[in-house]
């Protein structure tokens, strides 16, 4: 039971230190900091998707995509999506016609420079990461990755 409840903690908790591992050396002007080069872009068929989702559940501006970036999965870190009621402070926005995407400071650093693309297949539909430039390598699905040292 108590391990149910602190499962997301514990996660968040080694993905800080991975971060924090990974990033060691790096100069703190550096962490943390978005510019306008190393967006988190939103393909057309993730804007198109997200309008979709967003009609049904929300005013306009009242609802966002978060993109989140846990420690777990086949390949060391996963992406999480889920419909958010607002940016938080340590939070970056990008937005896209009309539609935004939030993501927190830490896990920004594993998905800087990446784009988030709207799959819809034969075995799912889904929101996914793809051209991560922070990513070694992935699992199969993509919903999991192993992050560059």
């Amino acid at each position: 039971m108590f391990l149910q409840r602190c499962r997301p903690c514990l996660l968040r908790a080694l993905a800080l230190a991975a971060r924090n591992s990974l990033l060691a050396g790096v100069p703190a002007s550096e962490v943390g900091s978005a510019s306008a080069e190393e967006p988190v872009r939103l393909t057309d068929s993730a804007v198109e998707r997200l309008r979709e989702l967003l009609a049904d559940v929300a005013k306009p501006g009242e609802k966002m995509l978060r993109l989140t970036v846990e420690a777990g999965g086949c390949s060391g870190f996963s992406y999480s999506f889920n419909l958010d009621a607002g940016a938080r402070d340590d939070d970056l926005t990008f937005e896209r016609d009309g539609v935004a995407l939030v993501v927190d400071a830490v896990s920004y650093e594993f998905v800087r420079g990446a784009s988030v693309d709207f799959v819809d297949s034969l075995i799912k539909s889904t929101f996914e990461v793809v051209e991560n430039p922070n990513s070694a390598s992935s699992c199969g699905c993509g919903s999991s990755f192993t992050p560059k040292s």
